[in-house]
């Protein structure tokens, strides 16, 4: 099985605020990532011209995988309606310099989709205030077309796609300033290499520990387009940790107010603030009424 990821860490900035947990959540991430089997490229502090080379190095790699993975955290921004990623030497006196000085998701998402992968994933950790508030204005004060958060990305995908916020679109995510790690990439380690485990029911439970811990103050945002069963980690469980599993009901890795989907059933989802919105091609998903509301 092919599975390639890049993994991008952003938090010793020049000309903005620094960040603490990027570089421990990158460096975690790749070390989980590479004990399951994945060969993943990796930045930390990178400028915009090392960004974009290792998207395309890692692009490239892609061709043909089975899995298509993508991880970024540090800072990020929404400018007239699109995404981008802040490289550390970024400096952006101006919102027109912002698509010059940084990468747009665009830019990641067509080179992933290029490569045919079976499955694209994206987590972003990167949902804050926008870093360059003070020093961008516009002609009118302050900008109209940069909005708090990350957009909705609105992608379409000729293949399988999952795209995963730390929090929802057009909100802030908490920071975790006497912790290692940010709380969405924390509560993602705990499941990102369980092994027999869908990947599906490790941002489900992503998701609720994140809620539970921030008290739904912070609630990560899922879109995907998924008709088949995906893994992070394929390799078979232990005869102990499927005794262990089937003797801890309580324990589950899944939350008991989801259930499984029909295996046939291609649908897009929304983990958002009102709760979980279900769009389903086919076939009605058994558990559209057991959504998380605030």
């Amino acid at each position: 099985m092919k599975k390639v990821a890049l993994v991008v860490g952003n938090g010793d900035y020049e000309h903005t605020s620094k960040l603490k947990n990027p570089t421990n959540d990158s460096r975690d991430i790749k070390e989980s990532l590479e004990d399951i089997g994945f060969k993943v490229y990796y930045g930390e502090d990178v400028s915009q011209r090392e960004f974009k080379k290792v998207v395309r190095d890692f692009g490239r790699e892609s061709d043909g995988a089975d899995i298509s993975l993508f991880y970024y955290a540090g800072h990020g921004l929404q400018y007239s309606g699109r995404n981008f990623l802040v490289p550390v030497n970024a400096e952006i006196l101006s919102e027109d310099e912002i698509p010059d000085t940084t990468v747009s998701l665009d830019f990641i998402q067509n080179r992933m989709e290029d490569s045919k992968a079976q499955l694209n994933l994206f987590f972003l950790d990167s949902c804050r205030d926008n870093p360059f508030d003070k020093s961008i204005r516009s002609a009118s004060g302050r900008s109209a077309n940069i909005h708090r958060g990350l957009a909705n990305p609105n992608v379409v995908f000729s293949n399988q796609s999952i795209i995963t916020f730390a929090t929802a679109p057009d909100e802030v995510a908490l920071d975790n300033p006497d912790g290692r790690n940010g709380l969405f990439t924390k509560n993602l380690l705990k499941y990102i290499t369980q092994a027999g485990v869908k990947i599906d029911d490790v941002l489900k439970a992503t998701v609720k520990d994140v809620i539970d811990e921030t008290e739904h103050q912070q609630i990560p945002w899922v879109h995907q387009k998924l008709y088949g069963d995906f893994y992070l980690n394929n390799q078979e469980k232990s005869k102990e940790t499927q005794t262990e599993k089937d003797t801890q009901e309580d324990n589950l890795l899944v939350p008991n107010s989801y259930v499984d989907e029909p295996e046939t059933t291609q649908e897009i989802f929304s983990f958002t603030a009102k709760g979980v919105t279900i769009e389903s091609q086919g076939t009605q998903i058994p558990w559209v009424n057991n959504s998380i509301h605030t």
